[in-house]
Protein backbone atom coordinates (compact mmCIF):
# COMPACT_ATOMS: atom_id res chain seq x y z
CA UNK A 1 0.00 0.00 0.00
CA UNK A 2 1.58 3.46 -1.04
CA UNK A 3 2.27 6.09 2.30
CA UNK A 4 0.47 8.85 1.94
CA UNK A 5 2.75 11.96 0.64
CA UNK A 6 4.33 14.24 3.46
CA UNK A 7 2.31 16.69 2.44
CA UNK A 8 -1.13 14.92 3.32
CA UNK A 9 0.20 13.28 6.61
CA UNK A 10 0.65 16.73 7.93
CA UNK A 11 -2.52 17.51 7.45
CA UNK A 12 -3.65 14.69 8.84
CA UNK A 13 -1.94 15.55 12.04
CA UNK A 14 -2.88 18.71 11.64
CA UNK A 15 0.18 20.27 11.70
CA UNK A 16 0.52 23.83 9.69
CA UNK A 17 3.04 22.87 7.04
CA UNK A 18 5.15 26.12 7.46
CA UNK A 19 6.72 24.44 10.16
CA UNK A 20 8.98 21.29 9.21
CA UNK A 21 9.96 18.48 11.72
CA UNK A 22 13.61 17.81 12.00
CA UNK A 23 15.11 14.47 12.89
CA UNK A 24 17.45 14.47 16.08
CA UNK A 25 21.01 14.29 15.73
CA UNK A 26 23.47 11.36 16.86
CA UNK A 27 24.19 12.90 20.22
CA UNK A 28 20.36 13.08 21.03
CA UNK A 29 20.34 9.08 20.49
CA UNK A 30 23.45 8.70 22.51
CA UNK A 31 21.86 10.53 25.42
CA UNK A 32 18.58 8.80 26.05
CA UNK A 33 20.34 5.35 25.11
CA UNK A 34 23.24 5.66 27.10
CA UNK A 35 22.79 8.49 30.05
CA UNK A 36 19.23 7.54 30.20
CA UNK A 37 18.97 3.73 29.58
CA UNK A 38 15.74 4.13 28.08
CA UNK A 39 16.37 2.31 24.36
CA UNK A 40 17.45 -0.76 25.84
CA UNK A 41 15.90 -3.42 23.63
CA UNK A 42 14.90 -1.20 20.41
CA UNK A 43 16.68 -1.82 17.43
CA UNK A 44 18.48 1.50 15.38
CA UNK A 45 15.44 2.25 14.00
CA UNK A 46 12.70 2.08 16.55
CA UNK A 47 15.42 4.18 18.69
CA UNK A 48 16.07 6.51 16.29
CA UNK A 49 11.91 7.00 16.00
CA UNK A 50 11.74 7.51 19.82
CA UNK A 51 14.37 9.68 19.70
CA UNK A 52 12.88 11.91 16.77
CA UNK A 53 9.63 12.12 19.07
CA UNK A 54 11.71 13.06 21.76
CA UNK A 55 13.56 15.93 19.87
CA UNK A 56 10.79 17.20 17.78
CA UNK A 57 9.07 17.87 21.26
CA UNK A 58 11.71 19.34 23.15
CA UNK A 59 12.26 21.75 20.18
CA UNK A 60 8.93 23.13 19.97
CA UNK A 61 8.24 23.49 23.81
CA UNK A 62 11.85 25.22 23.66
CA UNK A 63 10.16 27.38 20.49
CA UNK A 64 7.48 28.19 22.53
CA UNK A 65 8.98 29.03 26.14
CA UNK A 66 11.30 31.65 23.49
CA UNK A 67 7.95 33.22 21.86
CA UNK A 68 6.04 33.19 25.35
CA UNK A 69 9.17 35.56 26.68
CA UNK A 70 9.20 38.30 23.96
CA UNK A 71 7.48 41.35 24.42
CA UNK A 72 3.94 41.63 23.90
CA UNK A 73 4.37 44.34 20.88
CA UNK A 74 6.90 41.41 19.18
CA UNK A 75 6.28 40.66 15.56
CA UNK A 76 4.91 37.51 15.41
CA UNK A 77 6.18 34.53 13.79
CA UNK A 78 3.12 32.47 13.24
CA UNK A 79 -0.71 34.34 12.65
CA UNK A 80 -3.22 31.80 13.98
CA UNK A 81 -5.59 30.70 11.08
CA UNK A 82 -8.58 32.93 12.77
CA UNK A 83 -6.87 36.21 12.99
CA UNK A 84 -6.03 36.22 9.14
CA UNK A 85 -7.65 37.83 6.24
CA UNK A 86 -7.36 36.53 2.21
CA UNK A 87 -5.00 37.54 0.37
CA UNK A 88 -5.41 39.80 -2.73
CA UNK A 89 -5.51 36.81 -5.55
CA UNK A 90 -7.81 34.85 -3.21
CA UNK A 91 -10.17 37.91 -2.56
CA UNK A 92 -10.18 38.34 -6.21
CA UNK A 93 -11.14 34.60 -6.94
CA UNK A 94 -13.57 34.97 -4.14
CA UNK A 95 -15.32 38.22 -5.49
CA UNK A 96 -16.06 36.07 -8.52
CA UNK A 97 -17.28 32.98 -6.58
CA UNK A 98 -19.69 34.52 -5.37
CA UNK A 99 -20.74 36.55 -7.85
CA UNK A 100 -21.39 32.96 -9.91
CA UNK A 101 -23.01 31.55 -6.44
CA UNK A 102 -25.00 34.58 -6.97
CA UNK A 103 -26.55 33.87 -10.07
CA UNK A 104 -27.04 30.15 -8.90
CA UNK A 105 -28.69 31.40 -5.77
CA UNK A 106 -31.43 33.50 -7.92
CA UNK A 107 -32.48 30.71 -10.31
CA UNK A 108 -32.80 28.39 -7.65
CA UNK A 109 -35.16 31.02 -6.05
CA UNK A 110 -37.25 31.39 -9.21
CA UNK A 111 -37.76 27.66 -9.39
CA UNK A 112 -38.56 27.61 -6.23
CA UNK A 113 -36.47 24.72 -5.05
CA UNK A 114 -36.10 23.19 -1.97
CA UNK A 115 -33.68 23.57 0.48
CA UNK A 116 -33.14 26.99 -0.61
CA UNK A 117 -32.19 28.22 2.99
CA UNK A 118 -29.00 26.31 2.35
CA UNK A 119 -27.97 27.99 -0.69
CA UNK A 120 -28.29 30.97 0.69
CA UNK A 121 -26.74 30.92 3.88
CA UNK A 122 -23.70 29.84 1.93
CA UNK A 123 -24.19 32.73 0.15
CA UNK A 124 -23.75 34.99 2.90
CA UNK A 125 -20.54 32.77 4.48
CA UNK A 126 -19.21 33.26 1.59
CA UNK A 127 -19.50 37.13 0.99
CA UNK A 128 -18.97 37.41 4.88
CA UNK A 129 -15.44 35.48 4.64
CA UNK A 130 -14.79 37.91 1.22
CA UNK A 131 -15.19 41.12 3.54
CA UNK A 132 -12.74 39.40 6.13
CA UNK A 133 -10.34 41.80 7.46
CA UNK A 134 -7.28 40.65 9.16
CA UNK A 135 -6.87 42.06 13.17
CA UNK A 136 -5.08 44.99 13.65
CA UNK A 137 -3.83 43.87 16.64
CA UNK A 138 -2.10 40.66 16.58
CA UNK A 139 -0.29 39.79 19.83
CA UNK A 140 2.36 37.51 19.45
CA UNK A 141 1.39 34.00 21.14
CA UNK A 142 3.91 31.70 23.07
CA UNK A 143 3.98 28.91 25.74
CA UNK A 144 0.93 26.31 25.80
CA UNK A 145 -0.95 28.21 23.64
CA UNK A 146 1.46 28.32 20.99
CA UNK A 147 1.46 24.31 21.54
CA UNK A 148 -2.28 23.80 21.46
CA UNK A 149 -2.56 25.92 18.20
CA UNK A 150 0.81 24.85 16.47
CA UNK A 151 2.23 21.74 17.80
CA UNK A 152 -0.62 20.03 20.01
CA UNK A 153 1.66 16.75 19.89
CA UNK A 154 4.36 18.88 22.19
CA UNK A 155 1.84 18.87 25.01
CA UNK A 156 2.13 16.55 28.02
CA UNK A 157 -0.59 14.14 27.30
CA UNK A 158 -0.24 13.41 23.43
CA UNK A 159 3.69 13.27 24.05
CA UNK A 160 2.98 10.32 26.62
CA UNK A 161 0.57 8.67 24.27
CA UNK A 162 2.80 8.85 21.41
CA UNK A 163 5.43 7.37 23.38
CA UNK A 164 3.44 4.77 24.55
CA UNK A 165 2.59 3.89 21.10
CA UNK A 166 5.91 3.64 19.78
CA UNK A 167 7.59 1.54 23.04
CA UNK A 168 4.26 -0.53 22.89
CA UNK A 169 4.90 -1.16 18.88
CA UNK A 170 7.98 -1.78 18.80
CA UNK A 171 8.62 -4.16 22.19
CA UNK A 172 5.59 -4.75 23.83
CA UNK A 173 7.08 -8.34 23.65
CA UNK A 174 10.25 -7.61 24.97
CA UNK A 175 9.33 -5.28 27.62
CA UNK A 176 6.59 -5.25 30.16
CA UNK A 177 4.25 -2.33 30.91
CA UNK A 178 5.86 -1.31 33.75
CA UNK A 179 9.13 -0.71 32.35
CA UNK A 180 7.62 0.99 29.99
CA UNK A 181 5.79 3.17 31.95
CA UNK A 182 9.17 3.87 33.83
CA UNK A 183 11.00 5.15 30.51
CA UNK A 184 7.88 7.54 29.71
CA UNK A 185 8.89 8.81 32.97
CA UNK A 186 12.04 9.49 32.57
CA UNK A 187 11.58 11.07 29.20
CA UNK A 188 8.78 13.34 30.62
CA UNK A 189 11.07 14.40 33.21
CA UNK A 190 13.88 15.18 30.82
CA UNK A 191 11.63 16.59 28.08
CA UNK A 192 9.33 18.22 29.51
CA UNK A 193 10.61 18.84 33.17
CA UNK A 194 7.59 17.24 34.80
CA UNK A 195 7.74 14.99 37.49
CA UNK A 196 4.91 12.06 37.43
CA UNK A 197 3.78 9.05 38.82
CA UNK A 198 3.03 5.78 36.80
CA UNK A 199 -0.96 5.86 37.68
CA UNK A 200 -0.36 9.44 36.53
CA UNK A 201 0.45 8.23 33.28
CA UNK A 202 -2.01 5.50 33.02
CA UNK A 203 -4.74 8.25 33.54
CA UNK A 204 -2.81 10.82 30.47
CA UNK A 205 -2.62 7.69 28.04
CA UNK A 206 -6.68 6.51 28.41
CA UNK A 207 -7.18 10.66 28.67
CA UNK A 208 -5.42 11.50 25.51
CA UNK A 209 -7.22 8.09 23.90
CA UNK A 210 -10.35 9.45 24.34
CA UNK A 211 -9.63 12.81 22.97
CA UNK A 212 -10.95 14.49 19.47
CA UNK A 213 -7.22 14.69 18.73
CA UNK A 214 -6.16 10.75 19.11
CA UNK A 215 -7.08 10.06 15.19
CA UNK A 216 -4.12 12.81 14.60
CA UNK A 217 -1.67 10.79 16.11
CA UNK A 218 -1.17 8.00 13.48
CA UNK A 219 -0.37 10.39 10.72
CA UNK A 220 1.88 12.56 13.33
CA UNK A 221 3.90 9.06 14.33
CA UNK A 222 4.41 8.17 10.91
CA UNK A 223 6.39 11.66 9.86
CA UNK A 224 8.13 11.04 12.88
CA UNK A 225 9.32 7.40 11.87
CA UNK A 226 10.03 8.22 8.44
CA UNK A 227 12.33 11.36 9.11
CA UNK A 228 15.55 11.85 6.87
CA UNK A 229 18.60 10.87 8.81
CA UNK A 230 19.69 13.44 9.94
CA UNK A 231 22.56 16.01 8.54
CA UNK A 232 24.79 18.82 9.83
CA UNK A 233 24.36 22.02 9.03
CA UNK A 234 26.52 23.19 6.26
CA UNK A 235 27.94 26.94 6.97
CA UNK A 236 26.80 28.99 3.69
Amino acid sequence: MKRPSLAILYARAHIPRIFILTPAPPEAVDFLGRELNTLDGLDKEEQRAVTNLCWVVFEQVQFAKMLGSKSPGSKPLWIPPEWRSPSPAVRQQLKWLSKRFATVAEKARREELPHLNLLLRAQTDLENFQRKQRRKQVRQIGGDAFLRKTMWFALPLPFTYGLYSLFTKYAAARLKRAEILRRISILQSRILRLNVERTTIEKQIQRFAESNRVGWMNPFLSIIENLPPWQPRTKS
